[in-house]
């Protein structure tokens, strides 16, 4: 295209840099935002850049992911980083068990006026729910933020919290969890509702 004299535009050149790191060639589409894009003064958008971010998390490179990210906020002309940004980050994170990192961008991200989404608190429940000791308190403590921040949990959510509550023999805080699941809305999979009645039965009448 370039060698043709035909000047791409923003649209062309972000469909290709979200496509290279689709297909895993990350370092390219960097090349591609640094060369292109920014050579050329192109407008930068934030989707491309959520695009790399996510491509060198899923490489393994999450220096680099953090480092674009860094840029974004530096780069005043530019666009910043936004919730996809922060949550991406975030769920390599904690699906590498650096929970602290995880939390120091949670509320980074609040602080600046980023208002986390479902999916930001799934990224920290499920790293507690799946952890070889259930981390209870941390659990409840996201789940009672997400309903006071307006973001309600989904059933992912509900479904790992009620796991991790069974496990931790939490079963009136997890019965509470699916009282309000059901009003709600939502249903639980057949697996964890037999998980949940069966658990509960065992203990009866000391259901604590």
């Amino acid at each position: 295209m370039l060698d043709k004299g035909i000047r791409p535009d923003n649209n062309a050149c972000g469909a290709l840099a979200v496509g290279l790191c689709d297909g895993g060639k990350v370092d390219l589409a960097y090349e591609l935002v640094n060369g292109v894009i920014s050579g050329r003064q192109f407008e930068d958008s934030t989707l491309v850049y959520n695009a790399l971010i996510c491509g060198f998390c899923s490489a393994g490179r999450i220096d680099k992911a953090v480092a674009i990210m860094s840029f974004m906020r530096r780069n005043g002309n530019g666009p910043l980083p936004d919730r996809i940004s922060c949550t991406t980050i975030i769920d390599h994170h904690c699906k590498n068990e650096k929970v602290e990192m995880a939390y120091s961008i949670f509320y980074d991200m609040i602080e600046k006026g980023i208002t986390p989404d479902v999916v930001s608190y799934n990224a920290h429940t499920n790293r507690f729910c799946k952890s070889s000791r259930v981390a209870i308190g941390e659990v409840m403590h996201l789940y009672k933020e997400m309903l006071q921040s307006g973001s309600f949990p989904d059933e992912v959510t509900c479904k790992l919290i009620i796991g991790a509550l069974i496990r931790g023999k939490k079963l009136s805080d997890a019965c509470r969890v699916w009282d309000q699941m059901l009003e709600k809305g939502f249903t639980l999979d057949r697996a964890v509702s037999e998980t949940l009645i069966n658990t509960i039965q065992s203990r009866e009448p000391s259901l604590k």
